[in-house]
């Protein structure tokens, strides 16, 4: 019996053009290509800074922990707040990211034809696993200059879990949301 090796082609590391080179696209144009189909709707990508780029994998770990923060949140809030898991938020006018769970306000039907943008959000988490250095880097970046009132880092490296909340402006949501 003669065996057959498989050979995986060795996949060329393309080099990246300066970022003065790069030509970012706007939160307009990146919905506009996912309505036309041009991007689809379940591609790993989230629009950062202008950038397509891969979302990070998820781990049955990270998948744990974004879980329970939901269930955290959604045991604290006030009405007139709802919590959205893994959907997009809306950052004039480079961004679109996917954070693991957000607090908006009102309830999910206030956003059947938008996605909420920083003036509808209370907070912001993102679960850590592998992406600690992005999360805590470009995504924290882009959160602090769209002044959402707080983001949560939650990290689940260890068998201890926590949250650590970083604020940049305050908010009433027992006043504001209703």
């Amino acid at each position: 019996m003669s065996r057959m090796s498989t050979i995986t082609p060795v996949q060329p590391t393309l080099p990246l053009p300066p970022p003065d080179q790069v030509y970012r696209i706007s939160v307009d144009r990146y919905d506009q290509m996912v309505g036309c189909g041009a991007i689809g709707e379940d591609e790993p990508v989230e629009l950062l800074n202008g950038v397509l780029t891969y979302k990070m994998p998820k781990n049955p770990k990270h998948s744990t922990s974004a879980t329970r923060c939901r269930r955290v949140l959604e045991s604290l809030i006030p009405v007139g707040w709802h919590v959205r898991q893994e959907q997009p938020v809306r950052i004039p006018n480079y961004d679109e990211p996917e954070p693991d769970g957000a607090l908006a306000r009102g309830d999910d039907k206030a956003f059947a034809k938008r996605h909420p943008g920083p003036d509808d959000l209370a907070l912001i988490v993102e679960v850590a696993e592998s992406s600690l250095a992005r999360d805590r880097g470009e995504k924290g970046d882009i959160y602090g200059r769209a002044a959402i009132p707080s983001t949560g880092l939650s990290t689940s490296l260890t068998a201890s879990w926590r949250c650590t909340l970083t604020r940049t402006r305050p908010v009433d949501i027992a006043r504001e949301g209703s």
